[in-house]
């Protein structure tokens, strides 16, 4: 394998990374429990498959912890190692400016 196919991740702050554990063990909260935590309308209606409005609850009950986790990452500094895309040129521009009095003598037909 070439340095270009090879791309590896490091974070500048790794132990926040083991905060994950928090929005796992919410998730695994939301999607392990029987009970539905939130009434809605029609809870007591005469509907025999409640299916998928337990699915519907259960995604949107994991939405806050699937933005936990990615703002944990976000917090652990992901880092991109390898070599620039582009690379700088080089250059070493100097000025030297001569304000003393000496510039203004004449020098043959005008000043210097």
């Amino acid at each position: 394998m070439d340095d270009e196919s090879v791309r590896t991740f490091a974070f500048a702050y790794p132990w926040v990374l083991g905060l994950l554990v928090v929005p796992a063990m919410l998730l695994i909260r939301v999607w392990r429990r029987r009970d539905v935590g939130v009434a809605i309308p029609f809870d007591h209606a005469g509907i025999t498959s409640r299916k998928w409005q337990l699915a519907i609850l259960h995604l949107s009950e994991s939405l806050p912890p699937l933005f936990l986790a990615v703002a944990l990452v976000m917090l652990a500094v992901p880092l991109r190692m390898g070599l620039p895309k582009t690379r700088r040129v080089m250059t070493n521009i100097q000025f030297c400016v001569d304000i003393s009095g000496s510039m203004t003598a004449k020098f043959g037909e005008g000043t210097r």
